[in-house]
């Protein structure tokens, strides 16, 4: 089926074509069809634009049934199974929004609609069928929903200004739009305009679609029925992809900006190096991004280095203050392995079941995933992830067990699935866990572990005598977040389509390259007699003092997997991230101004580790490294006090002696709830 929206000619009184001038609203609007399947679609298309008046030129393009952008089944089946339209929707401001929408061969009668509202390309004219499209509604197309992707104002072919990250405005200001606004006029369009509609409508989407989608659950449309809000960020400072605690997050957010902000089309910045890391230590200062490469026209990387507290810029683009207004039933969906919006997904949930309202509504699924794993090939990615073998497909299972009986209830009236207030995989066991809520109750308390000046952790208080136990952080050789060369995380000139970004599952890689080195410190358990179970949010206390008059601190809880392992050859000695978390010095007692470290004093640092479901196995040890710098994904901190770390010299970057204090009157310790 082609379906092409085109403005018909202007014509003189003797009906010859005419120059085009300025729109007038009263232009008329031809639809071309060419279908061999002409018939009650093609008349509600045509119904529906002459109703409305809305459609502007578009460009045609062709769907062809089993193209696919990926090549995978999965895209040639959804193909298959719809016939594809593309419309301009009107917004209330008169901003039109570039909308595909698929009508499923498999409906028998009216139907739901799944709607995902995107910054993100959503097709072309050569490759209508995009891998991204067929992994967000893989599994849930097959009962006949009809399905609806909308480019969000100022992408791909819509109108209007995109503002990246931008705030919802109308709860302030009844006259102006934003994207909840936004999601309510599509609504109201498509309800009002697809005849064969149930009148029921599901949100539904991944990182920045999932948070547009609970942007709009805070004030839906009456026929938005559920949300299914996977890795969606919540707050960008204190957590998400861009900062962490007023750590800046460097690599992501540089390469972000590139491909978002500054290109329409999606374009990765063309590095001129094959190891990012020696381009970013190149780089110098911050101030060289706008200096060199940006050149002040990325409006969202002028915001960072115009908001570098915890400002109001900050706490209106917060997620935050907006969840006690949703109402409406919630999937949120999370990975352990996120190093993108795990703060998010996690701290969405908690605020949902505290704002007062039907907490039987929200639920929480959590898994052995990285950012958006769930959506991957059914049996490639969902049962292993770097080296860890997690014994089933555990992508397919949140597909078939969890968003598609969910959906289904909800958007279709089928049975409810009865699932838990959270779901969450236990990792090293590999079980899926059934909790009333999250983080559960610990059948067992707070275990605690001390950590010891001798490098080991123990399970009873040690008699340590005064002592400190030291590293040396010098900005001017930090410690990697991989084993280097480490690419780029969108590919680039230089790299092809063959090219794997290293970013994806780089919380989980093993982390020995790093624990050898003499700028990080660990700490971990003998061998142990029996498993340890971690179940909801660890926290870490550490007692430091540092030669520098600011600095970052950053603790990685690691699983120690044996020596050897005959059944596992490949994980002998394998250090597995669990989680990990930044505090940096400037922000230690307020998040709201910078203040200087003194140099000397000792801090009571307390690392709050976002949420795991763990099992440390026999044998296995449980571990705490500590270092300084984890480049290029945090900046580097100068550790000499400046007021804007953006405008930071070459002089200011200088080394400093980091100490663990340890005395008879402190505890250097892990706190765990154990289940």
């Amino acid at each position: 089926m082609r379906v092409c929206l085109q403005r018909a000619p202007r014509r003189d009184a003797n009906g010859e074509k005419t120059a085009r001038g300025k729109k007038r609203p009263t232009e008329r609007l031809m639809l071309y069809v060419s279908s061999a399947r002409r018939g009650r679609r093609s008349q509600l298309i045509k119904n529906a634009l002459f109703l409305s008046a809305v459609v502007a030129a578009t460009t045609c393009g062709w769907t062809r049934h089993g193209m696919a952008l990926s090549g995978t089944a999965a895209a040639a089946d959804i193909c298959a199974a719809h016939e594809r339209s593309e419309i301009m929707i009107p917004m209330r401001d008169g901003v039109r929004l570039y909308t595909e929408i698929y009508h499923s061969k498999l409906s028998k009668g009216p139907t739901g609609i799944l709607l995902d509202r995107t910054p993100y390309i959503t097709n072309d004219a050569a490759e209508p069928c995009p891998a991204r499209f067929a992994a967000l509604f893989d599994e849930v197309w097959e009962d006949g929903y009809i399905l609806v992707r909308q480019a969000i104002r100022g992408r791909y072919r819509s109108e209007g200004t995109f503002v990246l990250g931008a705030p919802l405005l109308h709860f302030q200001d009844p006259r102006t739009t934003d994207e909840a606004t936004d999601a309510w006029d599509t609504v109201a369009w498509l309800v009002k305009n697809i005849s064969d509609s149930n009148g029921k409508v599901g949100l539904l989407g991944i990182s920045y679609d999932a948070k547009l989608a609970l942007m709009a659950a805070s004030d839906p449309h009456p026929a938005v029925v559920a949300v299914s809000a996977q890795a969606s960020p919540m707050d960008q400072w204190l957590g998400d992809d861009f900062w962490r605690n007023g750590a800046f997050r460097l690599n992501y957010s540089f390469e972000h900006a590139a491909r978002l902000d500054l290109s329409r089309d999606e374009q990765p910045f063309p590095f001129d190096d094959a190891d990012t890391f020696d381009w970013y230590l190149k780089l110098g200062s911050l101030k060289n991004i706008n200096q060199n490469y940006f050149h002040g026209k990325s409006e969202f990387w002028n915001d960072q280095e115009r908001h570098r507290t915890y400002d109001a810029y900050w706490r209106r683009r917060s997620l935050g203050p907006y969840l006690q207004k949703i109402h409406i039933p919630v999937l949120t969906t999370g990975g352990w392995w996120d190093a993108e919006d795990f703060y998010g997904s996690m701290e969405i949930a908690k605020a949902l079941t505290r704002a007062g309202t039907d907490t039987s509504k929200f639920r929480l699924i959590v898994g052995p995933w990285t950012h958006g794993g769930w959506t991957n090939p059914k049996g490639v990615a969902g049962r292993s992830l770097a080296r860890i073998d997690f014994g089933s497909d555990t992508a397919g299972y949140w597909r078939h067990e969890v968003e598609r009986p969910w959906l289904a209830h909800w958007v279709l009236g089928k049975p409810d699935p009865k699932l838990p207030a959270a779901l969450s995989f236990r990792t090293g066991a590999n079980q899926w866990m059934r909790y009333d809520s999250w983080p559960p109750k610990p059948a067992r308390g707070i275990l605690k572990l001390f950590l010891s000046c001798d490098g080991t952790i123990r399970f009873r208080r040690p008699v340590d005598q005064a002592c400190r136990k030291r590293y040396i952080s010098d900005p001017a050789d930090p410690v990697p977040y991989l084993p280097r060369p480490i690419g780029p995380l969108y590919g680039g000139e230089n790299f092809g389509k063959a090219y794997r970004s290293p970013w994806n599952d780089w919380e989980a890689q093993d982390q020995r390259f790093s624990t050898r080195r003499p700028d990080t410190l660990l700490f971990a358990t003998t061998p142990l007699s029996g498993d340890v179970v971690l179940t909801g949010e660890a926290e870490l206390v550490l007692y430091v003092a540092t030669t520098g008059t600011d600095g970052d601190f950053i603790a990685k809880l690691l699983d120690i997997y044996p020596g050897i392992d005959a059944s596992h050859p490949e994980l002998g000695g394998y250090h597995l991230m669990l989680n990990h978390a930044v505090l940096t010095g400037h922000f230690l007692r307020t998040v709201e101004r910078a203040e200087p470290l003194i140099p000397g004093h000792i801090y009571k640092l307390v690392f709050h580790f976002m949420g795991n479901d763990h099992a440390f196995l026999k044998g296995h040890r449980i571990a705490i490294q500590v270092q300084s710098t984890l480049f290029p994904v945090i900046a580097r901190n100068p550790q000499t006090y400046v007021n804007d770390i953006f405008e930071a010299q070459a002089a200011d970057y200088r080394a400093a002696e980091i100490d663990l204090v340890f005395d008879p009157q402190t505890s250097n310790a892990l706190l765990i709830p154990s289940d």
